[in-house]
């Protein structure tokens, strides 16, 4: 058995003048969040492998979010073939570009009302070795939902970023 832990704390700061170009514009923002996370794996008769994940991240400037993750691979004895699935949580914040926006030739317009984009999803498969473990097949079906998903909309002058309605799905 094996059991990991992290805290980790990140700050950034954004800080842009644009006077010149919009009027009176100054951008000077400071973000920050900290993040608690742990595994736990497991290796069982040789063959099972099974892990859990979860992490929880404080964050200042957007709700505070849980993720998790779990796995499993059995390795079927006596053959050439393995057996694994996973399934978990996720997130990704914006970035501050994103928000904020970008003065320059690339007129990136900064969208502060963005929300951090949250995926689920599973996968399953199956794996073999070939020739004397010089090659290895493997064959994953995978879902994933994809919720509040950031995408480029294009403006007359310049582009931005915006949440997608409803969910992505991919697979």
């Amino acid at each position: 058995h094996y059991l990991t832990g992290l805290v980790e704390h990140r700050e950034e700061t954004f800080e842009q003048d644009s006077r010149f170009a919009f009027g009176n514009t100054l951008v000077d923002v400071e973000e920050d969040r900290t993040g608690f996370a742990g595994e736990l794996r497991g290796e069982y008769f040789k063959s099972l492998f099974l892990s859990a994940t979860a992490r929880y991240d404080d964050n200042r400037s957007f709700d505070d979010y849980a993720t998790w993750q779990t796995s499993a691979s059995w390795r079927i004895s006596d053959s050439i073939f393995r057996v694994h699935a996973s399934a978990g949580s996720g997130v990704k914040y914006p970035s501050l570009l994103e928000l904020y926006g970008e003065f320059g030739p690339n007129n990136f317009v900064g969208n502060p009302n963005l929300q951090p984009e949250e995926s689920l999803g599973w996968d399953a498969g199956l794996e073999t070795t070939l020739f004397g473990g010089r090659a290895i097949v493997d064959v994953t079906y995978f879902q994933q939902s994809l919720k509040n998903e950031i995408f480029s909309v294009f403006l007359p002058f310049g582009y931005t970023a915006d949440n997608r309605e409803g969910e992505s799905d991919r697979k």
